[in-house]
């Protein structure tokens, strides 16, 4: 009787030993998992600015709020009328652009 308990006693220690093993690697491996994670949307983060010099309409109009097919056109007929851009706050010279498009959409844009 005394050897069948101290061989549950065993068998149920190495079970609960390889039970809490087994759950710091998959915490480990999910901590490792994040952080892969967080880096591509950084990655993504800095790679969804947009060139308003060199952007197609279309693309403005998908990419900036508050911009449609009619202010995208206005960008591209006042780079074309003016020249490159030569700050991000000269987009606001252009017609139907506030001050509250532009900071709205500051953070997305460059030269």
């Amino acid at each position: 009787m005394k050897m069948k308990w101290t061989s549950a006693l065993l068998l149920t220690s190495a079970l609960l030993t390889g039970g809490i093993f087994s759950t710091s690697a998959l915490a480990q491996s999910a901590q490792t998992d994040n952080s892969q994670a967080q880096q591509v949307v950084i990655q993504d983060t800095d790679s969804s600015r947009i060139s308003i010099n060199t952007a197609s309409a279309e693309e403005l109009a998908q990419n900036l709020s508050g911009i449609g097919p009619k202010k995208a056109q206005s960008i591209i007929e006042y780079r074309t009328d003016h020249g490159p851009f030569t700050s991000t706050e000269q987009l606001m010279e252009v017609k139907g652009i506030g001050e509250r498009i532009f900071s709205v959409n500051s953070d997305k844009i460059e030269l």
